[in-house]
C-alpha cells in the first residue's frame, strides 16, 4: 500500500491546485486576447460553455483545441496536464492522495508556472 500525504502536505496540494488552475485561465484569456480580442470568450464558435466558470478540464480542453495555446506546451506536457484531472478531483473531494500523484501534481504546477512567468506579478 502506498504511503498517503499528511495534512499539511494536502493542504500544500490544494494550493498547487488553485495556483495551475488560476494560472491556466489566465495563460487562456492573455493569449486569446492577443490573438481574437478582449472578448473572445463571447463568440460562440470559440466555446459551448462559459469560460469564467470552466471546469479544470475544459480548461485543457481549451489548451488542446486552439494551436496558438497548444503549441507552447510539449506533447508530454500536455499529457501531464490532462492526467491530471482525476487527482485534482481527489483534493477537491477531500480524498488523500500517494506520492506519486503529488509528484504528477508537483510537475504539472512546474510547467504551468513556466508558461505563465509574464503573469507572475498577478500572483505575487
Amino acid at each position: 500500500m502506498q504511503e498517503k500525504l499528511n495534512i499539511e502536505e494536502m493542504c500544500y496540494s490544494y494550493r498547487l491546485l488553485y495556483e495551475i488552475e488560476t494560472r491556466m485561465r489566465s495563460f487562456i484569456d492573455e493569449n486569446m486576447r492577443k490573438e481574437h480580442g478582449y472578448l473572445w470568450y463571447r463568440k460562440r464558435h470559440f466555446l459551448t460553455f462559459d469560460f469564467h466558470s470552466a471546469r479544470y478540464y475544459q480548461l485543457v480542453q481549451i489548451i488542446r483545441k486552439f494551436p496558438q495555446l497548444k503549441s507552447k506546451f510539449s506533447n508530454d506536457e500536455i499529457n501531464k496536464i490532462t492526467s491530471l484531472t482525476d487527482i485534482r478531483n481527489k483534493i477537491c473531494h477531500m480524498r488523500e492522495l500517494d506520492y506519486e500523484e503529488f509528484e504528477l501534481l508537483t510537475s504539472c504546477h512546474a510547467i504551468i508556472v513556466n508558461q505563465t512567468k509574464e503573469l507572475v506579478e498577478v500572483f505575487s
